[in-house]
């Protein structure tokens, strides 16, 4: 089910112009880049 959602959604974001598909892919990548506070105390025990 979800994968039919991934390609609605991508087939949507091919009708977009070209600078709402790079406003879209920044704001992915931001989100991306958050962190998260269990993976960086678990990060700090390994090290």
């Amino acid at each position: 089910m979800m994968l039919e959602t991934h390609k609605q959604v991508f087939k949507e974001v091919l009708t977009l112009p070209p600078m709402e598909k790079i406003d879209l892919v920044d704001q992915i990548l931001a989100s991306l880049d958050r962190h998260d506070k269990e993976i960086d105390a678990l990060w700090s025990q390994e090290l």
